[in-house]
C-alpha cells in the first residue's frame, strides 16, 4: 500500500458515523452455550428477529429480481457443462439454454403451455388443502428429475422432502420444522448440518403473511448458519399461495425476489428451483477454500475440513477437526473459531492451531492481525501468537467471469437499483491463524487457577496498554481462556510491588509453577491502538518510554470536511496487482475489491482515514459485562473506551463465574441461573441493572454473595474488595454522566488477586476432573516439547506435540466427501442452548429498558418472578427514594428522585 497521504475521493459522501447502519445491535448479545429456554420461543424471538431485519432487509424489484436471479443462475451454471443426457447436442457454449430445458418439460407433459399450468403440481389456491407441503415436495423432485435426465450436468441431483414438516431437524438445539427441505446430496443425514435450502409455504400470499412468513424463515435461517461452519449464505423459499419468492441471508443482511407465480411464471420458477437444486456450493453461501475430507485413521474413517495458506513463502496445510465457536447472529461478524492441527507442506511435524474467520467492516482500519502482531513485537505474554492473517476469496458474483476476489457482502447487491439507497452491512471475510488452542475459563480445574488466569488477563492487559499501547475493549467471559504452558512468568515482580512478603512469594510462585495452564486473553477483533502508533516485529524497538501516547484512543470528529470519510482501499477485481487506491462507501461498485492492511507486515504510515473504531461515537462490548459508563452512552453520544471499562468488564466477569458455577464442571441449575446469572448476566439488552445490584449495600449480599457457594467462599473477600474499589465510587454528576470518586488501576487489581492468592489453602490447588481433559486431543501422548517451536512466530508459552510422521499417525490420502463433515462442538453450559438472533435494542422502541431496570433493582412488594427469571413490570408503588442513601449511582442532584435520573439515563440510551 502507498506510503502516501490518500485524498479525499472527488464526490465522497461525509458521512456522519459510518457508511452502514449504524445501531445497537453492534454489540454482541448473549452467546448460545448461556441462554434460556424461554429466548428461543416463537413469542420471544419473532419480535426481536422483526427488529434485528427491518433496517437491512431488501424487498426487490421485479427488474432487480431478475438482475439477481441472472446473477446467481445463469444458464451456464445451472444447465451445464453439457454431458450425455437426453438433450446432448455439441455446441460451443457448453450448456444448455432455459428455452430449450423448458420446451423439454412441455414436451414431456410436465407443463401445460395452454392452460399456463403444471398438471403435476398440487393446488396452491388459498381455498386448497393446508396440507400441501407433501405434494408441492413430490412435484418440486418431478421437474428435477426431468431436468436431470435431460441436461446430466454430473453435479448430485438434491432433493426435497416434507418430513421436517411434522419432526424437527438434528443437529440444532432448538426445536425447528422446516415445511420442506432441500438435501445436499444422497446420504444426507435429517440433520440441519446436511441441509442445502429449505422453505416455508403459506396457503395464501398478503402483506401479513408475507411478514410472518419472512420472519419464520430468519429464524430457521439463523438454524441454517449456526448448524454449518464454513457457510456463510443461507438460500430459502417462501411459497405464499401459487407465489415463489427465494430469500438469502447474508452477513450484509437480507434479500428476498418478488413473487413469481409458479403456474403462470414458470421459467423464473424453473431458475429458481434448479438453481438451488444444481448450483455449486460456493452460490450456495459454502466457503469452498475449506475442503470437506476424509481419511482413514488408525482403521477409523474420519471427517476433516482442510484448508491450506501460504504464510512467507511456505505452504501449509490445516486440518480443523472441532468447532470452538460459532455465532449464530444473522447479520454482524459471524465469528466461526476451528480447533485443528497445522503442518507445512514440506514437513511432517503437526501443531495445534486456531483458525478464525470474521466478517469485519472495513472501515475499521486495525484488523486483529495487525493488532495482535503488535503485541506479539512487543512481546506481550499472555495474548495469542498470529500465525497468519488473510483475506477469504470467492468468486465475485458481479463480474462476467466470476473471478475470485475477497469476499464481502457487497457483491452480492451491486448492480441492483437499490445499492444506493438501502442500507446493509458492509463487511469482508478474514482470516486469522493463531496459537495457542485453549478452552474457555469457565472449564477451570481448581480455585487456584481460575484466579491466577485473572491475574495473567489483568497483567497481559496492563502491559498491552502500557508497553504496546493497544486497548482489548471486549472483555467477556467467552474472550477468556486457559491454555497449557511450558515457561511463562511467574508474576514475581508483580508480588512484589504487592508488597507480599519474601516467603509468601516464594511460596506462592511455586504453586503457579505447577499449574498445567494458564490465562490467554484472546479475541483482540475490536482492540484498537491507543494512539496512532503501529508496530512490526522489524519495527518494535523504535517505541522508547520517552514518547508515551496519549491515554484514550484517539477522538475523532464526527464531521469532517478535508480527511476522508468512510473510504476503503480498492483494486480492481481483475486486476489484484494493481495499487489500492482509495474511494467512498457510497462509490463502491461490483469491479471493486475490497483490499485491507493485514497481518505483522502492514503499512499505515499513510493512512489518515478517520475509521470507526477510533471514533468515540462507537462502542464495543457485550451487554452483559459491560461497564456501567458505556452501557449508559447510546448511539450518537461520544464516549471513548478506557482501560477502565475493561477492568469494570473483567471484574464483573469474575463475579459471573461465581454465581454461574457451584465449582469447577459444575453449573448451576435452571432455577438458580434464574435467580441471579441471568437476572444480570443474560441480557439482550443494555442493563444497568448488574451495577446497580452490585453497588447497593442492601442487594449485594441477598442477590449476590447469598448465590456464590460455598466452593468459592475462599475468595468471595476479593469480590468485595474489588466491589468498594471499582463499583461503590460510581455516581453520576451534575450533566448525567458516570463518574469516580476515586481511582482505580491494573496494580489495584493485581495486588488484591494476589493477596488473595497467597491466603489459598491447599485444597483451593488440587484440580477437579482432569480425568476427563479434552487437551489429549492434540497431544496424544501427553510430553511436553521444551524446545523452541519449529513454526517462526509461535508463543513460547504453546506445548507443541512431538513430531508426528504420516505413517505414525496412520493417515492415508485424503479424498473429497460430497457432504461436510460434522465436527465436534463444545457443551453447551446449559441444555436448552441453541441458535438466537443478533437482538440487543429489539424492546427500545417500545419501552425505556434501563428505566425498568433501575426500578427492578431493589425489592419492592407485589414483585414476582417472570419466565425469564426476572420481575415483571405490573405496576407497583413507588419508591423513588428507597435505597437512594447507600447507592451513590442512584442520587441525584437537587434532590432528583431515582425515576427522574432513571428516565434521563433511558433517554440518553435512545438518543440519535
Amino acid at each position: 500500500m502507498s506510503t502516501n497521504k490518500p485524498k479525499t475521493p472527488l464526490g465522497s459522501r461525509s458521512l456522519v458515523a459510518h457508511g452502514t447502519p449504524f445501531s445497537l445491535l453492534r454489540l454482541a448479545s448473549i452467546p448460545a452455550a448461556l441462554r434460556r429456554k424461554t429466548d428461543w420461543s416463537r413469542v420471544a424471538m419473532d419480535p426481536m428477529v422483526d427488529s434485528d431485519t427491518a433496517e437491512t432487509h431488501w424487498e426487490l424489484s421485479k427488474d432487480d429480481s431478475q438482475t439477481l436471479l441472472a446473477r446467481l443462475f445463469p444458464d451456464k451454471v445451472i444447465f451445464g457443462p453439457i454431458s450425455m443426457g437426453e438433450l446432448f447436442i455439441k455446441n460451443q457454449r457448453n450448456y444448455y439454454l432455459m428455452e430449450q430445458v423448458f420446451k423439454n418439460l412441455v414436451d414431456k407433459g410436465l407443463y401445460n403451455e395452454r392452460e399456463r399450468r403444471w398438471p403435476g403440481a398440487p393446488d396452491l389456491s388459498a381455498t386448497a388443502a393446508t396440507a400441501r407441503e407433501g405434494p408441492l415436495a413430490d412435484f418440486f423432485n418431478s421437474v428435477i428429475d426431468c431436468i436431470s435426465d435431460a441436461c446430466r450436468t454430473g453435479r448430485p441431483t438434491r432433493r426435497w422432502t416434507a418430513d421436517s414438516s411434522t419432526r424437527p431437524l438434528k443437529g440444532g438445539d432448538a426445536v425447528r420444522k422446516p415445511d420442506m427441505s432441500c438435501w445436499l446430496a444422497p446420504g444426507s443425514e435429517f440433520d440441519w448440518r446436511h441441509l442445502a435450502a429449505f422453505a416455508e409455504v403459506k396457503n395464501r400470499g398478503g402483506k401479513a403473511n408475507e411478514k410472518s412468513s419472512y420472519i419464520e424463515t430468519a429464524g430457521k435461517a439463523s438454524c441454517l448458519l449456526y448448524a454449518q461452519d464454513g457457510r456463510h449464505v443461507a438460500l430459502c423459499f417462501r411459497i405464499l399461495g401459487s407465489s415463489i419468492h427465494l430469500t438469502i441471508f447474508d452477513r450484509g443482511g437480507s434479500l428476498s425476489t418478488c413473487g413469481y407465480d409458479i403456474n403462470s411464471e414458470p421459467r423464473d420458477f424453473v431458475r429458481i428451483l434448479i438453481g438451488v437444486t444444481s448450483a455449486p456450493h460456493e452460490i450456495l453461501g459454502f466457503d469452498t477454500s475449506i475442503a470437506w475430507e476424509q481419511q482413514q485413521r488408525n482403521g477409523k474413517t474420519v471427517g476433516v475440513k482442510a484448508l491450506n495458506v501460504r504464510a512467507d513463502d511456505t505452504e501449509l496445510s490445516i486440518e480443523l477437526d472441532r468447532v470452538l465457536f460459532i455465532s449464530d447472529n444473522l447479520f454482524g461478524r459471524g465469528t466461526t473459531v476451528w480447533g485443528g492441527m497445522i503442518r507445512g507442506t514440506q514437513t511432517k511435524t503437526r501443531e495445534p492451531v486456531v483458525v478464525k474467520d470474521s466478517w469485519i467492516d472495513p472501515l475499521w482500519k486495525y484488523t486483529e492481525g495487525r493488532i495482535l502482531s503488535i503485541l506479539n513485537a512487543h512481546r506481550i505474554e499472555g495474548v495469542p501468537t498470529l500465525v497468519h492473517e488473510q483475506q477469504v476469496k470467492a468468486p465475485c458474483l458481479s463480474a462476467v467471469a466470476n473471478p475470485p476476489a475477497n469476499h464481502s457482502t457487497h457483491f452480492l447487491r451491486a448492480g441492483l437499483s437499490q445499492f444506493k439507497t438501502s442500507p446493509y452491512y458492509l463487511r469482508v471475510l478474514s482470516r486469522i491463524i493463531t496459537q495457542p488452542v485453549g478452552d474457555l475459563i469457565t472449564d477451570f480445574s481448581c480455585l487456584g487457577e481460575l484466579l491466577v488466569a485473572f491475574l495473567d488477563y489483568v497483567v497481559a492487559h496492563k502491559n498491552a496498554v502500557e508497553v504496546a499501547h493497544i486497548l482489548h475493549r471486549d472483555i467477556s467471559l467467552f474472550n477468556l481462556f486457559l491454555a497449557d504452558v511450558t515457561r511463562r512468568n511467574d508474576h514475581k515482580e508483580s508480588m512484589e510491588m504487592a508488597g507480599l512478603p519474601e516467603e509468601a512469594r516464594v511460596e506462592l510462585c511455586e504453586r503457579i509453577a505447577k499449574l498445567r495452564r494458564r490465562g490467554v486473553l484472546g479475541d483482540w477483533g475490536y482492540a484498537v491502538p491507543m494512539a496512532e502508533h503501529t508496530a512490526t516485529r522489524s519495527d518494535a524497538a523504535q517505541f522508547s518510554d520517552a514518547t508515551d501516547p496519549p491515554t484514550s484512543p484517539i477522538e475523532v470528529s464526527s464531521q469532517t470536511t478535508d480527511e476522508p470519510v468512510n473510504c476503503v482501499y480498492v483494486v480492481p477485481v481483475s486486476s489484484e496487482s494493481a495499487e489500492p487506491r482509495l474511494i467512498s462507501v457510497a462509490d463502491l461498485t461490483g469491479d471493486h475489491n475490497i483490499v485491507l492492511s493485514m497481518g505483522p507486515q502492514s503499512e499505515t504510515k499513510g493512512d489518515s482515514r478517520e475509521t470507526i473504531d477510533m471514533s468515540p461515537l462507537h462502542r464495543t462490548g457485550t451487554w452483559s459485562w459491560m461497564s456501567a459508563e458505556l452501557v449508559m452512552a447510546g448511539p450518537g453520544q461520544s464516549v471513548v473506551h478506557d482501560p477502565l471499562h475493561d477492568l469494570e468488564s473483567l471484574f464483573y466477569v469474575l463475579v459471573g463465574i461465581y454465581v454461574l458455577l457451584d465449582g469447577p464442571s459444575k453449573p448451576k441449575c435452571d432455577k438458580e441461573l434464574a435467580q441471579c446469572f441471568d437476572k444480570y448476566f443474560n441480557t439482550f439488552e443494555p442493563s444497568m441493572l448488574k451495577t446497580i445490584t452490585i453497588q447497593s449495600d442492601i442487594t449485594w449480599r441477598p442477590f449476590i454473595l447469598h448465590h456464590i457457594s460455598e466452593y468459592f467462599q475462599p475468595a468471595v473477600d476479593l469480590l468485595t474488595r474489588l466491589r468498594d474499589a471499582l463499583i461503590v465510587p460510581l455516581f453520576f454528576d451534575d450533566h448525567g454522566n458516570i463518574r469516580r470518586r476515586q481511582p482505580f488501576t491494573h496494580d489495584m487489581f493485581i495486588a488484591n488477586i494476589i493477596d488473595t492468592l497467597s491466603h489459598l489453602g491447599p485444597d483451593a490447588w488440587v484440580p477437579v476432573g482432569q480425568e476427563n481433559n479434552d487437551n489429549s486431543d492434540y497431544s496424544s501422548s501427553g510430553v511436553k516439547v521444551e524446545d523452541e517451536p519449529t513454526q517462526s512466530g509461535v508463543a513460547k508459552e504453546v506445548i507443541i506435540p512431538p513430531p508426528v510422521s504420516t505413517d505414525e499417525s496412520g493417515f492415508s490420502p485424503p479424498s473429497l466427501m460430497p457432504l461436510p463433515p460434522m465436527l465436534r462442538r463444545p457443551t453447551p453450559h446449559r441444555l436448552a442452548a441453541g441458535p438466537g438472533f443478533y437482538s440487543l435494542d429489539s424492546g427500545l422502541a417500545l419501552r425505556d429498558t434501563a428505566a425498568e431496570d433501575l426500578d427492578r433493582a431493589l425489592p419492592q412488594k407485589r414483585r414476582r418472578s417472570s419466565s425469564h427469571g426476572e420481575f415483571s413490570t405490573h405496576p407497583v408503588p413507588s419508591s423513588s427514594s428507597r435505597g437512594t442513601q447507600s447507592n451513590p449511582v442512584l442520587r441525584g442532584r437537587r434532590g432528583h428522585s431515582t425515576g427522574s435520573i432513571l428516565q434521563r439515563g433511558a433517554h440518553n440510551m435512545g438518543r440519535k
